[in-house]
């Protein structure tokens, strides 16, 4: 009878213990594109005894493509572990919007494995063509005016044509200055725009919220001028896709790296930094933003 009764304290232990797992799952931008790396944040709360694992490439990814992983140190706080990873993966679906949940593995000391499941994040799907206007429609107008006297039709056709030549012409001869005007009007709403939603990202006092908001405007500012996708690449890759550009000099590049770096260390692993440090950061970016602006701009006149 007593062996009877430490079977059942074994199992309700067991089951106590296994039960406190908590995973929570998190996009790391807000739209994804055919074919782009999108990034998925992985973090895992569980009890200090209880080993865990994370899925790897085995791990059916469905409807994504599994690329990469990068795991985290475990830390430990008053008997609770919490490990973390972030995935990056593709999407070709064309679906508006997208979902995705992964699990976490509590290996048993028999050599078993239980599922835990995250919650599952959704994030919108980023159109490369813009969807037509449905309010936009053809409207035939029936009531046609008569014409109060009869139209010289030939007078009519060397005037269209005479117009027309003139027309053409004008626009030929002016189409440079033209294209380069629209551009530079088109930057600059662009810029002032990003200027907008600077000043209101900055006013966050979040210190994890704050410097991922700055790292992704800025990073999607300098987005044109570069062949990858900044936003998705982390410090060490960023470094290394930097050591073969000419377009940063050599402050600018360990700014935007050591900006990334913290950014990690904060939202991640949970450091603590002061808000001063990040204005600091943010100041430099801003610096970096505006450079290239001017280098817009410059292109765009000569």
């Amino acid at each position: 009878m007593k062996f009877f009764y430490c079977i059942l304290l074994f199992l309700s232990l067991n089951q106590t213990i296994f039960g406190q797992t908590k995973v929570s799952l998190s996009w790391l931008q807000d739209s994804i594109a055919i074919g782009k790396i999108a990034r998925v944040s992985l973090v895992a709360k569980h009890p200090e005894n209880v080993l865990i694992a994370f899925p790897d490439s085995n791990l059916d990814f469905l409807p994504y493509t599994y690329r990469e992983v990068q795991t985290f140190p475990t830390k430990t706080e008053n008997g609770i572990s919490t490990d973390s990873a972030i995935y990056s993966i593709l999407s070709f679906e064309i679906d508006s919007l997208q979902k995705i949940k992964l699990p976490i593995y509590e290996i048993s000391s028999q050599g078993d494995s239980t599922q835990v499941w995250s919650n599952e994040d959704q994030i919108l799907f980023s159109s490369l063509v813009p969807n037509p206007d449905p309010k936009l429609a053809f409207r035939p107008n029936a009531n046609l005016a008569q014409l109060p006297f009869e139209v010289n039709w030939l007078a009519l056709l060397i005037f269209v044509l005479i117009f027309s030549i003139i027309f053409i012409g004008l626009i030929f001869a002016m189409r440079t200055p033209i294209k380069k005007y629209l551009r530079k009007r088109k930057l600059k709403k662009e810029w002032n725009k990003v200027l907008l939603e600077w000043k209101k990202t900055i006013e966050n006092k979040n210190e994890a919220e704050l410097l991922r908001n700055i790292n992704f405007l800025f990073k999607n500012w300098l987005q044109p001028d570069f062949e990858l996708y900044l936003a998705s690449l982390t410090p060490s890759e960023l470094n290394k896709y930097f050591q073969n550009n000419n377009l940063l000099n050599a402050d600018n590049k360990v700014n935007i790296i050591e900006a990334s770096k913290l950014e990690e260390k904060i939202y991640f692993a949970g450091e603590k930094t002061s808000i001063e440090n990040i204005q600091v950061i943010y100041m430099k970016l801003y610096e970096i933003m505006e450079t290239f602006y001017n280098y817009r701009i410059k292109k765009i006149i000569f």
